[in-house]
């Protein structure tokens, strides 16, 4: 959950997006934004990946055998 928190933030910064625009961008309230990363907060995966999408970035999560 945190890397996707930072990656998230790292896209706002690539985009110059600030949490009102994306909050604007999502129909939501910017306080929920700053909750999407704030890496205190339990927040759902995937309004994280929804919030990338609309950055232009793809959440993608593996798994792999431990053998």
């Amino acid at each position: 959950m945190v890397t996707a928190k930072l990656a998230l933030y790292e896209a706002m910064q690539e985009t110059d997006v600030d949490d009102v625009a994306l909050a604007k961008r999502l129909a939501t309230m910017r306080s929920a934004v700053r909750r999407l990363v704030n890496l205190d907060h339990r927040s759902h995966i995937d309004k994280i990946a929804e919030a990338l999408d609309v950055l232009g970035k793809h959440l993608v999560i593996e798994v792999f055998s431990a053998a």
